[in-house]
């Protein structure tokens, strides 16, 4: 869907849903992200485990897919609802946190690189 598309549905959402109800939304779908992250996490360990017999780690693999799966489907919906969010709240304010939390991002890797070679 093109983004003035989306743009287009969001505002039709908050016209229907208030602010307040999308905001708890996107509290919801993000405890969602964070159950299918540990699911995902929990199985691609137990993928990788060596006494298995071939039989278990193919059906290991099959799990931690799935997973893998209902992983990105968690991902869409928390970022239809960010998207929301950045609609109620602002692409200008937002993008300059993101700006800010990038640029500390970008020096804490560059720190980290420097720490290694020396």
């Amino acid at each position: 869907m093109k983004k003035a598309d989306r743009a287009d549905l969001y505002v039709d959402a908050l016209y229907l849903w208030d602010d307040r109800t999308q905001l708890y939304k996107l509290s919801e779908e993000c405890a969602e992200l964070i159950v299918a992250i540990n699911n995902f996490l929990k199985k691609i360990k137990l993928a990788n485990l060596y006494d298995k017999t071939e039989a278990d780690q193919i059906k290991s693999t099959g799990e931690a897919v799935q997973k893998g799966l209902e992983l990105m489907e968690e991902i869409a919906d928390v970022e239809i609802m960010i998207e929301q969010a950045r609609l109620m709240c602002g692409d200008g304010k937002i993008n300059k946190f993101k700006d800010f939390k990038l640029n500390r991002l970008k020096n804490l890797i560059e720190k980290e690189k420097n720490e290694k070679s020396s």
